[in-house]
């Protein structure tokens, strides 16, 4: 009788730091693009000679102009790509490769914390190897739950792409 309570009590322990740990990276994770778009967004206010190209990589661009450091990380906690490209002067476009569950979760989480406010201008996403984006943020036709589902999609990986105003 003492083996299975023991294991009952060992794989619920295993259970809560998987789902802690879990947690950890989603904190990091929406942290360090709330922290980057907002370095970003205060950098684009206050120089206002400094002008973003379309396609430039504004993630590299504040590198070399001091604004961030170099060993800046450019990957997520699940060791996916974060990309950070002008669309225009005004705005960016942030991409990043995560799990699909963690896709729907990062979704969700920018689009509940006042995204006007975030300077969130548009959200979509697709799953890897996908060329179709799925849109999501604004005026998606389907409820919010449902369209990030389908645009994060069904497979292991996806690319969350959010548009951010700069300016």
């Amino acid at each position: 009788m003492a083996i299975p309570v023991a294991l009952i009590i060992a794989g619920a322990f295993f259970i809560s730091v998987k789902s802690s740990l879990e947690n950890l990276h989603f904190m990091r994770a929406t942290g360090q693009i709330s922290w980057f778009v907002n370095t970003a967004r205060a950098v684009a206010t206050d120089q206002k000679n400094l002008v973003f190209s379309p396609g430039e990589d504004v993630w590299l661009d504040m590198i070399k102009t001091g604004q961030i450091a170099s060993s800046t990380e450019r990957t997520n906690p699940w060791g996916g790509a974060i990309r950070a490209n002008a669309i225009d002067n005004f705005s960016m476009r942030v991409e990043s490769d995560l799990p699909v569950h963690e896709c729907r979760r990062v979704a969700l989480y920018f689009l509940e914390h006042n995204p006007v406010e975030q300077g969130l201008m548009g959200l979509e996403a697709r799953q890897i190897g996908d060329t179709a984006w799925g849109k999501v943020f604004p005026d998606s036709a389907e409820g919010k739950v449902v369209a990030i589902e389908d645009a994060c999609g069904r497979s292991d990986q996806s690319t969350l792409a959010m548009i951010f105003r700069l300016r």
